[in-house]
């Protein structure tokens, strides 16, 4: 080799765009030396975060959507191939959770590593390649209700599922509060009851609600008051209705061309939300 050569490593870039993505977006560039070396040369290329991006020898394709990935791969060059272009490819990595970053777009580096006997390529630096990896895995809680949209007779059971969106990096700890003495919680997470209380007690249709409390120590996605789930409405269909007494009023009078009357009374008010109607009394004559 001419020892006027520099020694140096190329990698070239197959395509414009710098970002690998949680649902299969991979990033494909090509290596060489830039002089002949006197030994092999081992360059070693990975992430600085392989968590978030592994190397392939090989981009996915449909005749082999899933290559083997690794940390990092070695590409060997000798005196003969220090020239050639060899390929590998930065695949993002999927996993289940949300590693936060501005816009879910996590920043990593690219790192090239030289290991040979040849003095001029051993631990030769080589610049570091910004890249980012677009996640796809947004932290929250579901809750997830059966049936009717928490409408619930008194007396009755509902069964609602409290799940999180994506996989925390520590414990994280949802409580279920009840809005009040009208609801009555029960069962172990994911799956928990709501029972609306039977109190025997006239209240016609009300609501109540389920109010959600979200704690981790240690993961900052879940411990944000942001992903705390809006409250979950329950509609209590009341099943205590008032009783009405019929009270005799005035007497008819043919000659005085008066009619009869009778009056109505509630053991309690009726309903005077906005939306409701009132109670209706329906009633015959007979005779």
């Amino acid at each position: 080799a001419d020892d006027n050569d520099t020694a140096g490593v190329t990698i070239t870039p197959l395509q414009t765009k710098t970002e690998t993505s949680e649902t299969g977006d991979s990033l494909n560039y090509q290596l060489k030396l830039n002089s002949q070396p006197i030994a092999p040369v081992n360059v070693y290329v990975g992430a600085n975060k392989p968590g978030e991006a592994k190397i392939s020898s090989q981009p996915p394709s449909s005749d082999n959507p899933n290559p083997e990935l690794a940390d990092y791969l070695a590409l060997e060059f000798t005196p003969e191939n220090w020239n050639t272009f060899q390929k590998f490819t930065v695949v993002g990595v999927d996993d289940r959770i949300d590693d936060g970053g501005e816009d879910n777009k996590i920043p990593y580096k690219l790192l090239t590593t030289v290991e040979s006997q040849d003095l001029k390529y051993h631990k030769l630096k080589v610049e570091s390649i910004d890249l980012t990896n677009i996640d796809d895995d947004l932290g929250g809680v579901n809750i997830n209700l059966r049936g009717d949209a928490g409408k619930l007779e008194e007396g009755t059971t509902n069964v609602f599922t409290v799940t999180l969106k994506s996989q925390p990096t520590d414990e994280v700890n949802v409580t279920v509060i009840p809005g009040d003495d009208q609801i009555v919680l029960n069962g172990q997470q994911p799956k928990r009851r709501v029972v609306a209380v039977d109190d025997g007690l006239v209240e016609y249709d009300h609501q109540s609600q389920v109010s959600f409390k979200v704690e981790s120590e240690k993961d900052p996605v879940y411990n944000n008051s942001e992903i705390i789930p809006e409250p979950l409405k329950v509609n209590i269909r009341d099943n205590d209705l008032p009783t009405a007494k019929v009270v005799p009023g005035w007497t008819a009078s043919e000659l005085e061309g008066k009619p009869s009357g009778f009056m109505v009374y509630l053991s309690h008010n009726a309903p005077s939300r906005e939306g409701d109607n009132g109670i209706k009394v329906n009633y015959e004559i007979i005779g």
